[in-house]
């Protein structure tokens, strides 16, 4: 009975249970739903506050922006004309018929003005249809202005060896009371009233720093890059008048960064920019290219590329040429050689040589000041590499020497043109080693101030008299026989690491790079643990470099081998891993290679651990040659090319063959030195287990890696010892197959090239081929893709060797940054209007390189900024866009190209009409004062072209026969 009525009671009550328990879920389903609600409100709310804020900053900025000063310039000569009588917006590639913009506009021109429209765009299809990229123009009537312009194509088109300038890839340039419409896709309607999103692949691709060339009002031919190259280092150039004549640029007043050339009789100096006088040439167009803005012409940036590449090259060659004869005579007697020795002064080095006003002096330790010519190399290549660090800071008024490092046959000779300088004309720093130091000059002194802030380098004390450097204590600076300032003596620019006692003068050459130097957060003094700060804080001084040093060792490179391993881990699975080049990350990070030991000893990857003993091992071979070459040169003493060739054989087969005299090498003598030149290039556990070093040469984890191979293509590389391309094309087929070769892998007649001889240079020479390559790769992109393409593979190439002697370039970087985006593009089949993602190979590597670009020249690039911005456009961040096109304007606040671009984004990204109108006036003033004043340059030019050019105009810096005699003499 209970069970019954047990059964009686739950078939009552389950039902309703049952309903109360559904209730319960709905009733919290309908809690749970209300809850979001008014949390998505409250979210919807809180962003449109944080957009409010945002939206009032930016404003705020903009205000401050457009309140800056426009460009100086009397404006006497000028139509006494308000902002608003003739002046027309800078154009927009979006067609502008807000009923607000349309009536400011008939405001800003003429009330009773007539409104027509020019739809007559270029190259009209079937069904009144028009291609991608063309413009089309909406006239404004007025009495004063009837004519109608015909559209212009957006493109930089190619021409019997001239390129015309129609937009740069921006928007045309409207006439006078025009509005600029654009139909940013195939078969778009000519509708009126047709609106479109924007094309930033039109606009991102001009060559950093060069300016917005959408404003000029006339076409402008300039030289062909491929028949003249030629890109400029630094980033600002002016406004050039003629590619016909090169001129000095006169001196300009500027203001927020637009550079106003005043009329100024200039001379031609066609011919000084065809001679050796290589310090007039340089200072010309260092000049020139100081004079360059934001908003110079490319015609301006690409006179000034020439003459830098033409310059380089010019000097590479002599100094090549040149530096063999010196070096393969350098054991004759004096009454045999061709070129003979000057008598010259200096306690390092051998014999200096003066020919073709280049000054060669060899990088070898005669007087034992060293310990060793290795050592003396070393500081040979210091001084080009402070040399190129003075030079990337762009300090103005200061004249540097171009310089060159010429290796063959082991020897290193250092190039540099003759300056106007002697002994007498010191003014800065020491000439006799520190008994007098000078800082006599306060212009050079104010100079030597802003470049050592630049650099992270420490003004102090130093020399008996406690005088006051901001540099190195031997640094030289000179007033020049030509009133020029001048630098000399670049090798110490940089501080030591902290001493060794076991290596003889460390603290001359053993120096940190400049990267580590300028990022570490405080300054550093380059005469550390020297004699020179002796009793002047030389405490504070060298505990401020221990720290350094410190921090390097305990954390710069122990978070360097996490970011390599996962370099190493990307790269290997592309199958990339054997192109890895350790030596250039190295760098970027500030890192010396001779601590690719310590780097060993900490990653954990297997094959990075062997492809950096590789490395090793390839440094250790190079110095091995360059050291027998010397010895032989030495015995042999007369110019000769079998006797070498041999040697050269002889050692590769030695370390290449499989013998026992080869494995007794490597464990011992290449072992030694292994060890000596890095510290922990062998874990503990190698040198406890006595491994073979031939075996830690070949331990990767796939058969087709070949250690031996690697290295012997690293040594070629190295010493520019070149052999065949069919034996080379033999290891490669078949890795790991050095047993069957046995002794003697490698035959006389297998070297094609021992010559060796390598120049390192100044970068811009990279960099300036790397510029011209891009230019005609972006005029190519709308003809021919495939041959742009070509055309950007080789400017990356060059730009990347540029960025191996100097890493963290921000013109190199940002020219490699927009290569990369315009690839992309091409990737996207040419939809300039369609978002990038990151998952696209190079729309991930356009913005590494643009973000590095920035970094490097720590938000003092306008143009770098300039196009992160538009890059965010492009990939739809367009917070992050408008923040980067505000810090551009605040930096260069007459920029007509961000102008526009910040403009053209305000309407259509933001709808921002009014405020983007207030952005096309100031763009549009900007350009009138800059043509008001290119007008008044070229007819004081015009008057002025019966005068005899002045001496001082002509060159700058042009040392007379006699001048070079008494420096000579001195």
């Amino acid at each position: 009975d209970f069970d019954v009525c047990g059964w009686m009671f739950l078939s009552q009550f389950v039902p309703a249970l049952w309903t109360i328990s559904l209730i319960s879920v709905l009733y919290k389903i309908y809690r749970n739903k209300e809850r979001t609600h008014v949390r998505d409100e409250r979210e919807r709310d809180a962003k449109k506050r944080r957009d409010a804020e945002l939206r009032r900053i930016c404003s705020e900025r903009r205000t401050c922006i457009l309140g800056q000063p426009y460009p100086l310039l009397d404006q006497s000569h000028l139509p006494r004309t308000s902002l608003h009588d003739t002046v027309t917006p800078p154009p927009s590639p979006f067609p502008i018929h807000s009923p607000a913009l349309s009536s400011e506009r008939r405001d800003a021109t003429d009330k009773d003005a007539d409104e027509e429209d020019m739809l007559e765009p270029v190259h009209r299809v079937d069904n009144g249809r028009v291609r991608v990229g063309y413009y089309y123009y909406k006239k404004v009537i007025t009495e004063e202005d009837e004519a109608l312009l015909d559209a212009e194509e957006d493109d930089l088109t190619l021409s019997q060896g001239t390129f015309s300038m129609h937009s740069s890839f921006g928007t045309p340039t409207p006439p006078l009371g025009c509005e600029v419409g654009y139909y940013p896709e195939e078969d778009a309607p000519l509708a009126q009233g047709h609106t479109s999103h924007t094309s930033l692949a039109s606009t991102l691709f001009i060559p950093p720093p060069s300016p917005s060339v959408s404003f000029l009002n006339t076409h402008t031919n300039i030289p062909s890059p491929l028949s003249s190259p030629a890109p400029p280092f630094p980033s600002s150039l002016p406004r050039a008048d003629s590619a016909a004549h090169i001129r000095i640029p006169p001196i300009s007043a500027s203001s927020g960064g637009v550079t106003i050339p005043q009329a100024k009789h200039t001379g031609d100096v066609e011919d000084l920019l065809m001679s050796d006088d290589w310090s007039g040439r340089l200072q010309v167009l260092l000049q020139r290219q100081r004079m360059l803005s934001s908003n110079s012409p490319l015609k301006a940036r690409v006179d000034v590329a020439q003459g830098f590449l033409s310059l380089h090259n010019d000097f590479v060659y002599a100094a090549s040429l040149y530096g063999r004869i010196i070096i393969s005579e350098a054991f004759l007697p004096d009454d045999k050689k061709t070129i003979r020795h000057s008598a010259l002064g200096g306690m390092a080095g051998g014999h200096k040589y003066i020919v073709h006003n280049i000054l060669f002096k060899f990088a070898v330790d005669v007087r034992g000041f060293y310990g060793s010519d290795y050592a003396a190399a070393v500081v040979g290549g210091h001084e080009l590499k402070g040399l190129i660090a003075i030079m990337n800071t762009r300090v103005p008024d200061v004249c540097l020497p171009l310089m060159s490092l010429v290796d063959y046959r082991g020897f290193r000779l250092i190039a540099m043109s003759i300056l106007p300088v002697s002994r007498n004309t010191i003014v800065y720093g020491s000439n006799d080693y520190g008994h007098t130091i000078h800082a006599r000059h306060p212009p050079l002194v104010a100079r030597m101030k802003e470049m050592a802030q630049k650099l992270n380098i420490q003004g102090h004390r130093c020399g008996r008299d406690g005088v006051w450097v901001w540099s190195p204590a031997d640094l030289e600076g000179h007033v020049g026989r030509d009133g020029q300032m001048y630098l000399l003596d670049f090798s110490r620019m940089f501080p030591p690491e902290t001493p060794d006692s076991s290596i003889k003068m460390g603290h001359l050459y053993r120096l940190l790079r400049p990267e580590f130097v300028k990022a570490f957060p405080v300054p550093l003094c380059p005469d550390a643990f020297t004699a020179f700060i002796r009793g002047h804080n030389q405490e504070d001084l060298n505990a401020n470099v221990l720290k350094a040093h410190a921090h390097l060792t305990y954390n710069v490179i122990p978070a360097f081998c996490t970011h390599l391993e996962d370099v190493a881990l990307a790269a290997n699975a592309k199958g990339d891993l054997a192109a890895l080049r350790v030596s250039g990350l190295l760098h970027q990070f500030g890192i010396n290679v001779r601590y690719l030991g310590a780097i060993r000893s900490l990653v954990t990857l297997p094959d990075l651990k062997t492809l950096l003993f590789v490395e090793m091992c390839a440094r250790v071979a190079k110095q091995q040659i360059r050291a027998k070459l010397r010895d032989k040169m030495r015995k042999v003493r007369v110019p000769m090319d079998a006797v070498y060739r041999r040697l050269i054989v002889s050692y590769l087969n030695l370390v290449l063959g499989v013998s026992e005299q080869g494995d007794e090498f490597w464990d011992t003598i290449m072992r030694g030195e292994l060890l000596k030149k890095f510290k922990q290039a062998m874990t503990p556990e190698e040198l406890q287990q006595d491994y073979g070093v031939l075996l830690l040469l070949n331990l990767f984890s796939s058969t087709h890696m070949d250690g031996r191979l690697l290295f012997f293509q690293r040594i070629q590389e190295m010493t520019e010892i070149r052999f065949s391309s069919r034996i080379n094309a033999q290891f490669v087929a078949n890795p790991n197959c050095w047993l069957q070769r046995g002794a003697y892998p490698l035959d006389i007649s297998d070297l094609e090239d021992m010559d060796g001889l390598r120049v390192k240079h100044l970068p811009l020479r990279h960099m300036a081929h790397g510029y011209i390559l891009k230019v005609h790769g972006e005029i190519m992109w709308g003809q021919d893709p495939v041959k742009a393409r070509r055309f950007f593979e080789m400017a990356l190439e060059k730009l990347f060797l540029g960025l191996e002697s100097d890493p963290n370039n921000a013109t190199a970087l940002c020219h490699i940054g927009e290569v990369y985006f315009r690839l992309a593009e091409g990737d996207s089949s040419g939809l300039s209007a369609m978002r990038f993602t990151f998952s696209g190979r190079y729309v991930a590597l356009a913005h590494e390189y643009l973000q590095r670009s920035i970094k490097a020249s720590e938000g003092t690039d306008d143009q770098g900024l300039l196009r992160f911005a538009q890059f965010h456009e492009r990939c739809g961040h367009d917070d992050m866009a408008e923040e980067y096109y505000l810090l551009c304007l605040e930096l260069q606040p007459n920029n007509t190209e961000a102008l526009q671009e910040y403009g053209n984004f305000l309407q259509t990204g933001r709808g921002e009409f009014e405020e983007a109108e207030k952005l096309f006036l100031r763009c549009s003033e900007n350009n009138r004062i800059m043509d008001a004043a290119e007008e008044a340059q070229r007819h004081e030019e015009e008057h002025s072209t019966g005068m005899a050019p002045s001496p001082s105009a002509a060159s700058p810096s042009v040392p007379l026969a006699s001048q070079q005699h008494q420096q000579h003499e001195d």
